[in-house]
């Protein structure tokens, strides 16, 4: 697990066992603010500090081989495994924070930032470490500083009753020098399935002790003869009670010699070590907890501010080895304090308060600085320590001046930016920017969002419309949703707002009132429509003229009108096949229509006759656009054609009754007049010339001409005369 667990207790804890210096780590990771808590290789909680048990309101044993997602829910769980499955592919070991929500056994949702790491033993994934903080931590650690105190001097209490009537649990055996057993105690006894007359007499690496192994019997017999030849043989081994129980001896052989230096017997002490070898590994567990998290922790002198222990990310971050760290002071870390008097006014505040929050910056050793966020508890265990853990808040300062950046940068154009609303949000989706012309049109202000989370502002309706969205953003990907709020239609436009490192620390939003434009999108719709049934009816024919392929496109109405195989059509065919079916006496025309459309990349319409299969002569309107590329070159030739032959001969028959009219008009013997609907008079043959004696177009009206009766030729009613 850690190779400097041991190392790094001597450097601390001097000569005491590993039992105190087990309970002391403990000590020290249950008065950490922090949450801390270890999962196995399953996802399921193996330990947890004082911390996370009262913040989630379960007890130890309620959490102890739980699955986390008793505490978080799947899409945090999700986001969780695929860090640590890119962390086993890679090798790759980041800091990176996750916001969770914890869920607490009352059913509340606590806000939290998680930092977790990979625990390998020789390589192979053990579980994870997790360093869980609550978002409004500071507030929380002062509330609950006296409580922890009195919890402490509980615990010292518990802890000077329990030394008073602790166990040794020694075990002790006589032997002869060639091993055979003399005497065992009681408490030896007790370890197995068998009386002292059946182990006494017997030679001891045969004696149910061992468990019936060959291996270890041998090693028993190797040590017995070992002592039987004067020397003092340390031992430990792992063996097991009768009743499958595990358990470890550690002791000695020590031989009793004469007065002439001749072994006479040998002692056989030892102590049921399994609880020691079990709090070795837990306190191998804890120093890999420590050395693995992603905070700095340092252990310090309060009298000179020397630093004591610290672990793996505090030397990293600063740029020391840890030996060249356990060299220096707290002062010559902490820019902010000086060592002497200053360093001893800072730790005698600190002793009434129990505790303390402050902001700072760390000196690396190349002189360089940088901003850390440092919780500093007073602890008092074999004597006084200072307990510091600093978390480097240079991604957080960076993202926060960006964000303050990009709002004094961009409220200005927001303020203004027409049919719309942009916001920018934080990771915890609150805004903290909203602006925009938009506003005039929804019951909100901008200062009815910003500083509130988007849940608390928009219905529920709206909220779960947008929260995928902002969730992308803040992932690093862009989205928009489309919705309808307060009688409108918006689009909602989402893209994350990145560092100058790339990382992502805000979101945007722009959102634009659509209302019209998908009103207009919905009329071209429906005239699609009605242009595709026109198409389908075979009233209007289509074409699209590839330029540079020289490949016209079209329907198959189209294609029938010029005589053109409709099959041929819709793979593409020369322009001339086209044009060589338009009447002659109108093809010149077209063609010139046709070049000017191509130069002008502009429009395009024309009138003329074309002969289909059989011959029959049509009369078609042409109109198109021709669509250039970004140097003027003709891509495409798009276009509509329209029949209009019947309506050509109506034209053509209308005109041969108008001359026919005409020539009646003047060869009558009486006299025609042509009046508007007003009465005025617009044209006379020669005969009513002749009959009204004068200038007829200098009369106003028929009505001044008295003398003969006047019929109106469209409804037949007259004007009667004046005699």
């Amino acid at each position: 697990m850690s190779e400097g667990a041991a190392d790094s207790r001597s450097d601390i804890w001097g000569g005491v066992d590993d039992s105190e210096a087990l309970r002391r780590y403990q000590s020290l990771v249950n008065v950490v603010d922090d949450g801390i808590y270890q999962l196995d290789r399953n996802g399921r909680f193996a330990a947890a500090n004082d911390v996370i048990v009262e913040m989630t309101g379960y007890s130890r044993d309620d959490l102890l081989g739980e699955r986390v997602t008793l505490l978080l829910d799947d899409e945090d769980r999700r986001r969780i495994e695929g860090e640590i499955a890119h962390r086993l592919s890679t090798g790759e070991q980041r800091t990176d924070a996750f916001h969770v929500a914890v869920t607490a056994a009352n059913g509340d949702r606590i806000p939290c930032e998680l930092r977790l790491n990979r625990l390998l033993d020789d390589g192979e994934f053990r579980g994870t470490v997790g360093v869980v903080r609550e978002i409004d931590e500071r507030e929380r650690a002062r509330a609950v500083t006296e409580r922890r105190e009195r919890e402490r001097e509980l615990e010292r209490t518990e802890r000077r009753f329990e030394a008073v009537f602790e166990d040794p649990n020694s075990l002790v055996g006589l032997l002869e020098p060639d091993g055979t057993v003399l005497d065992i105690n009681r408490t030896a006894m007790e370890y197995i399935d068998a009386g002292l007359d059946d182990v006494t007499g017997e030679a001891f690496w045969e004696t149910p002790w061992w468990g019936g192994d060959d291996d270890v019997a041998e090693d028993v017999r190797g040590w017995t003869e070992r002592a039987a030849a004067g020397e003092y043989v340390d031992f430990e081994a792992d063996l097991t009670r009768p009743n499958g129980e595990r358990y470890t001896l550690s002791g000695y052989f020590r031989p009793v010699t004469d007065d002439d230096g001749e072994v006479v017997s040998i002692v056989v002490s030892d102590r049921d070590v399994t609880e020691r070898k079990e709090r070795e590994r837990d306190l191998e567990l804890f120093r890999e907890l420590l050395d693995q998290s992603n905070d700095s922790v340092f252990i310090s002198d309060p009298e000179t501010g020397s630093i004591l222990d610290a672990n793996d990310t505090a030397a990293r971050e600063r740029g020391y080895s840890r030996e060249e760290l356990l060299g220096l002071t707290v002062p010559d870390v902490e820019t902010e304090l000086d060592a002497g008097e200053e360093w001893r006014s800072f730790v005698a505040d600190l002793r009434s308060a129990g505790r303390a929050t402050f902001d700072g910056y760390h000196r690396r050793s190349d002189g360089s600085v940088f901003p850390v966020e440092v919780e500093v508890s007073h602890v008092e265990l074999d004597r006084e320590y200072v307990l510091s853990v600093a978390r480097d808040v240079t991604e957080r300062r960076e993202r926060g001046r960006e964000l303050r950046e990009l709002e004094r940068r961009y409220r200005t154009l927001t303020e203004n930016f027409p049919n719309g609303i942009v916001t920018l949000f934080d990771h915890d989706f609150e805004y903290t920017l909203a602006a925009g012309k938009g506003f005039e049109k929804i019951p909100a202000e901008p200062a009815d969002l910003e500083g509130r989370r988007f849940g608390e502002v928009w219905d529920e309706a709206t909220t779960d419309a947008l929260e995928p969205t902002f969730r992308a953003a803040l992932d690093g990907e862009e989205g928009s949703v489309e919705l309808d709020y307060e009688g409108r239609e918006w689009v909602v436009h989402a893209v994350p707002v990145t560092g100058e490192g790339g990382e992502v620390f805000a979101g945007m939003t722009m959102a634009q009132d659509v209302t019209e434009r998908k009103g207009h999108e919905r009329y071209l719709e429906d005239a699609k429509s009605q242009l595709e049934a026109a198409t389908e009816a075979g009233a209007i024919g289509t074409w699209e003229w590839h330029v540079r392929e020289d490949e016209m496109v079209t329907s198959e109405m189209f294609a029938e009108t010029f005589g053109v195989d409709p099959a041929a059509a819709r793979e593409g065919v020369s322009l001339d096949r086209f044009v060589s079916s338009i009447h002659e006496d109108d093809r010149d025309r077209v063609e010139a229509a046709i070049e000017a459309a191509l130069d002008a990349c502009g429009e395009y319409e024309a009138e003329y006759r074309v002969r289909n299969a059989e011959g029959e002569v049509r009369w078609v309107v042409a109109r198109g656009r021709v669509e250039c590329d970004e140097g003027g070159e003709p891509v495409r030739f798009p276009g509509a054609l329209t029949d209009i032959t019947e309506r050509k001969r109506a034209e053509l028959e209308l005109e041969r009754n108008k001359e026919q009219l005409e020539t009646l008009f003047e060869v009558l013997p009486i006299g025609v007049l042509v009046a508007d609907a007003d009465g005025a008079l617009v044209e006379a043959n020669d005969t009513t010339r002749e009959i009204w004696g004068g200038d007829v177009f200098d009369a106003a009206s028929v009505d001044e001409y008295e003398k003969y009766p006047v019929w109106w030729a469209d409804s037949g009613s007259g004007s009667p005369p004046r005699i």
